[in-house]
């Protein structure tokens, strides 16, 4: 894709559009945005034995916090949404990679669990708006193809992403405790989310005709709805149910992994190994369904 560039005296000639505009380029950086708050959901069963003695606390107490993650960072989504598509999604992705690393490493630094709530809460809304923007944008550059394919990957970093981080984390936890895992990943994953936005880009949007024939080609089953017209439609209900069963249950699993282990005597390295073979998969399944999507259709 170029542009023309009107003050060559010799005449319009083309000029290259930013490497980064290329659409695979933008699935990866998508990618990379998931990746860096992926720690933020699926390391966090690592921390919570240390966290408990660190701050003279109880299990229920110190994952309220990730409760309080958790609902920030899925009822942020659909007020991120709502601002990337009306203001520059670069500003508030900057925003969100801020308060991200500020809120996981922070956490290696506090002493009470009101502190911990606050600061895991403010992770949670910078991972509302990485998901969102990452998601809208590998979606709306493969718009015309590979929907699937594009969204399963996306998908896949955050649900993979941790496994990355799951082996260096238990290093730094068994050597330095639990504050230096949180202030060294936070700041590792603030920064390359903070470079990553910077080159994130939504599609724009292809001019559209307002002929009666171009109108007429357009089915009701293509047509955007509003977020009204939504809410009146079964399809969204079902699909909304469907992923708050499996969240549901996977969240229970994701955040419990190492509390379960290690009460049930189950060595470190083991508990580490299940950890990090289960976001693998978690993303693995991502990948292939969005792809098996695109062939056998959503349905």
């Amino acid at each position: 894709m170029s542009i023309q560039n009107p003050e060559t005296p010799f005449g319009p000639r083309e000029v290259p559009k930013p490497f980064f505009e290329n659409k695979w380029v933008q699935l990866i950086i998508a990618m990379i945005g998931m990746i860096m708050i992926a720690n933020l959901q699926y390391a966090w069963t690592l921390f919570v034995p240390e966290v408990v003695k660190g701050l003279n606390s109880t299990k229920a107490a110190v994952q309220m916090g990730f409760s309080l993650f958790i609902a920030f960072e899925s009822w942020g989504q659909p007020i991120a949404g709502y601002f990337m598509d009306r203001y520059s999604p670069r500003a508030l992705l900057t925003v969100a990679a801020l308060m991200i690393g500020i809120g996981w490493a922070g956490m290696g630094l506090v002493k009470s669990l009101g502190a911990l709530y606050f600061l895991y809460s403010m992770a949670g809304v910078g991972a509302a708006l990485i998901y969102s923007g990452s998601i809208a944008s590998g979606v709306r550059w493969f718009e015309a193809s590979k929907r699937g394919m594009a969204s399963g990957l996306v998908a896949a970093a955050f649900g993979s992403g941790a496994a990355l981080f799951i082996p260096f984390i238990a290093i730094i936890l068994k050597k330095q405790g639990y504050n230096s895992a949180f202030v060294t990943t936070g700041v590792i994953q603030g920064i390359i989310a903070l470079i990553a936005t910077q080159f994130m880009r939504f599609p724009a949007k292809p001019k559209t005709s307002s002929s009666s024939t171009a109108k007429a080609q357009v089915s009701a089953s293509q047509r955007d709805f509003t977020t009204v017209e939504m809410f009146k439609t079964a399809h969204f209900w079902i699909i909304y149910l469907m992923f708050l069963f499996i969240c549901t249950g996977g969240m229970i699993v994701t955040a419990q992994t190492k509390p379960f282990g290690t009460e049930a005597g189950i060595a470190a390295s083991i508990i580490v190994t299940a950890a990090t073979i289960n976001t693998i998969a978690n993303g693995t399944g991502r990948i292939i369904w969005g792809m098996i999507s695109d062939k056998l259709g959503r349905y």
